[in-house]
């Protein structure tokens, strides 16, 4: 299992569209990066996420299976809670730590925790890579005993425009006249 501590305040405002919508609504920015996430946690079952938030929201937070939300006591910074949860970790395999913060990224290293950029988190978070989609690609399989004169012959029955009755001359239903 792969766990991901997240500097939330450095994604958000590393991100130009979340940036963008944090200015005007905070907790709805934190939304979107939670669907955001649920969405990647939803491919990848084997993932934890663990927000640090750098305060307390206003609304409760987006409810979600693949993230659990770290929120500080007063006077309490997202980075003390990032630094003390990596120095608790007894092995640093499959944790990950993502922030553009260089003390808490520091930290991380010194403690033999991987590093991401907050870039970095929301490229994997948009998908796989298009070289990744292309190798996994299998055309569908052609319907066995039909023709391409017969599958040319239905395409352009169907992309054909309709006039009122001949949808229905095409399906064999008869118009019953009053």
């Amino acid at each position: 299992m792969k766990l991901y501590l997240l500097d939330t305040n450095n994604i958000l405002h590393a991100d130009a569209d979340l940036k963008r919508t944090m200015k005007s609504d905070p907790d709805a920015a934190l939304g979107r990066l939670v669907l955001k996430i649920d969405a990647y946690a939803a491919r990848h079952r084997t993932v934890q996420f663990i927000l640090a938030l750098d305060s307390v929201l206003s609304k409760s937070p987006t409810q979600s299976y693949a993230v659990t939300y770290l929120i500080p006591e007063i006077g309490e910074t997202a980075d003390i809670l990032i630094k003390r949860m990596v120095a608790s970790w007894s092995s640093p395999a499959g944790k990950h730590v993502v922030t553009n913060d260089t003390e808490v990224h520091n930290h991380a290293r010194i403690h033999g925790v991987a590093v991401l950029s907050p870039a970095a988190l929301m490229t994997m978070l948009q998908g796989t890579s298009r070289n990744e989609t292309a190798a996994q690609y299998e055309p569908p399989p052609k319907p066995l005993g039909v023709s391409k004169k017969h599958i040319r012959s239905m395409k352009d029955d169907l992309s054909a425009p309709l006039d009122d009755d001949s949808w229905l001359e095409m399906m064999n239903v008869k118009r019953i006249k009053k």
